[in-house]
């Protein structure tokens, strides 16, 4: 795999914390004290986006110091902040609740572009990780990355759930059944998806993960998925049906386990891929054998001529 490109991330966190602050200044709401301080994230983290953005033009040795790690890791822990409470439906600013007791985007800027620049400074974070070796691409297992991501949305259905139950206190005691039950499989499914993601997580750490463990846990996960999305996000009673974290996060926990699953099975039932040490050694080979049947070739035409010369001189 190659290197991530850094100056790419720095830009892209850069202009997308500059269209979050532009989105949190225009609000028409009061400037209190959640406003402040998501700008002062939002300023905080473009001053020293801009610091590492022309160190990369200018300052050669900026490049992949320690100086740009601490920048990298100050922009993500602000960000991992800053989305927590952008998305706090208790703060009505990326998201609200709507009149029929759902959770549902506010502001499309401000819900869009906050997910984007954490994403992106956590990219730049992962890539001084991959130069530092802290994060080895190379000799990781090919589904951790995955399971990562499925244990990030299951936390999300989670929170998301949650926060539901929370802003709406007596939820379950309303003559809305249908929606109490399905918002508690909600809560219910963060937690096993969570549960369930972990296992293979520490098992790869630790070396003892195997296909068929990781494919029933897969399968596993892909079941109560099957069955949150269709329950979650169904159009009338799911307390997903308006676009939000739940209704991305379910959907995305699904296509993670279907993804999951079919890669187990593949790799379990299908033929075998050699790896890169066996492609290197078979073209090893074959460049040997190439050169052999050269080299025979050439022995051989010598042999026609000197035969040929025999036979001239008999005559």
């Amino acid at each position: 795999m190659t290197k991530l490109n850094r100056f790419n991330g720095w830009v892209a966190n850069v202009a997308f914390s500059c269209v979050v602050l532009g989105t949190i200044v225009e609000t028409e709401a009061d400037r209190g004290p959640v406003n402040e301080y998501i700008i002062s994230c939002c300023s905080i983290a473009i001053i020293l986006g801009c610091c590492a953005f022309f160190g990369h033009l200018f300052a050669g040795d900026l490049v992949g110091s320690p100086f740009e790690g601490l920048l990298s890791l100050i922009v993500c822990g602000l960000w991992c902040a800053a989305v927590a409470v952008i998305h706090n439906p208790m703060n009505d600013l990326a998201v609200e609740q709507t009149a029929t007791y759902r959770i549902g985007v506010k502001n499309p800027n401000l819900y869009f572009f906050s997910w984007a620049s954490f994403v992106s400074s956590a990219y730049v974070l992962t890539s001084l990780g991959q130069e530092y070796r802290v994060v080895n691409v190379d000799r990781t297992h090919r589904n951790i990355v995955r399971w990562y991501m499925l244990l990030v949305a299951s936390i999300i259905v989670l929170g998301s759930s949650s926060k539901l139950k929370t802003k709406n206190e007596g939820l379950c005691d309303m003559n809305i059944n249908e929606l109490c039950r399905r918002t508690n499989y909600a809560v219910a499914l963060g937690v096993i998806g969570a549960a369930l993601a972990i296992i293979p997580i520490v098992l790869t750490h630790m070396g003892a993960l195997i296909t068929m463990v990781e494919g029933i846990i897969a399968f596993t996960s892909l079941v109560f998925y099957c069955v949150g999305v269709a329950a979650i996000t169904n159009s009338k009673y799911g307390p997903a049906n308006t676009i939000g974290n739940l209704y991305f996060a379910s959907w995305a926990g699904f296509l993670l386990s279907v993804l999951l699953t079919f890669t187990c099975v593949k790799e379990r039932f299908g033929p075998e891929e050699p790896d890169e040490e066996t492609e290197s050694q078979m073209g090893k080979s074959e460049s040997k054998e190439g050169k052999g049947d050269v080299e025979r070739q050439h022995v051989g035409e010598q042999v026609e001529e000197i035969q040929a010369e025999g036979k001239d001189d008999d005559e």
